[in-house]
């Protein structure tokens, strides 16, 4: 596999990172109760998590001297704004799971590059302790 083909996958990731549901939602004023404390702390720390993943991802891609895109936000999401956590909680658990499959595969894909395999297993496990973090959170979902 070409070290561009390796770069744009690479960069696909860090897009797919940086504009899943938890990034948007943490930007559309997802609503908590104060009983949601300890849940929207936890929710806080897992796109805090994220963004440090994304800034991995550039800082290997810039020294690669590959052109980063940061993308957009999927469309379905902007119907999202000023809604619950607690309305969120599955979809939330269901992005990051899909999210946990794109890593892994990402990481197959690319397990001829050393340097870029072991970043991807790297956040992949970070990101399957958030989908953890998110199933066991005290949230319920949504009536």
């Amino acid at each position: 596999m070409s070290d561009s083909v390796v770069n744009e996958q690479l960069n696909q990731i860090l897009i797919r990172l940086l504009r899943n549901l938890s990034q948007y939602a943490v930007e559309s004023w997802v609503w908590s109760s104060e009983s949601q404390a300890a849940e929207r702390t936890v929710f806080g720390r897992i796109v805090t998590a994220q963004q440090r993943s994304v800034g991995r991802l550039a800082d290997l891609l810039a020294t690669r001297a590959h052109n980063i895109e940061f993308g957009t936000y999927p469309t379905e999401f902007t119907d999202l704004h000023y809604v619950s956590l607690e309305f969120l909680r599955d979809q939330l658990i269901a992005d990051q799971a899909g999210l946990v499959r794109d890593l892994e595969r990402c990481q197959q894909a690319l397990s001829g590059d050393s340097e870029a395999s072991s970043l991807l297993a790297e956040i992949a496990t970070a990101e399957r302790q958030h989908l953890q973090q998110l199933r066991e959170s005290g949230v319920k979902a949504a009536a």
